[in-house]
This record gives C-alpha cells, structure tokens and sequence, in this order.
C-alpha cells in the first residue's frame, strides 16, 4: 500500500480547506464588529462636556427668543 502524499490530498481538497479558511476568517471578522460601542462622549474631557451644553443652552435661548413669538412665546 502506497502511503498517501501530502501534496495529492491538499489538491484533491483545495475547495474544501480554502472554504473552511474563508468561513473561519469571516467568522472572526463578525465577532469583532459585534464589540459594544463606547458611549457617546466617552472621549471627551469634563470640560469639554461642559462647554457643549453651555453651547447648547445657548443655542436654544437662541432659537426661543427669535422663534418663540411664532409658537406661543413671547419675544424678550
């Protein structure tokens, strides 16, 4: 009996491990991607939280004294 060749069996099976391989390599991809996302904000220092909401009080005093006449506000 004829002891089985490396290089035969890899080409008889090529379709087979290079599928094997590609499911292995999407699988780890997928796993991954699925990690939870960091909370927004997460990267931002306390004083740059700070500065955003006082940016966005702002904005809003804003929009209620040129706006606030035309939805039941008054005009300051």
């Amino acid at each position: 009996m004829e002891s089985p060749n490396l290089l035969d069996f890899l080409y008889q099976n090529l379709g087979l491990i290079l599928a094997i391989l590609g499911l292995a390599y999407v699988l780890i991809k997928f796993s991954r991607s699925r990690k939870a996302p960091s909370p927004p904000g997460a990267h931002l220092t306390q004083t740059e939280i700070g500065e955003a909401e006082a940016a966005g009080e702002r904005a809003s005093e804003d929009v209620r004294a040129r706006y606030g006449k035309y939805f039941g506000g008054g005009n300051p």
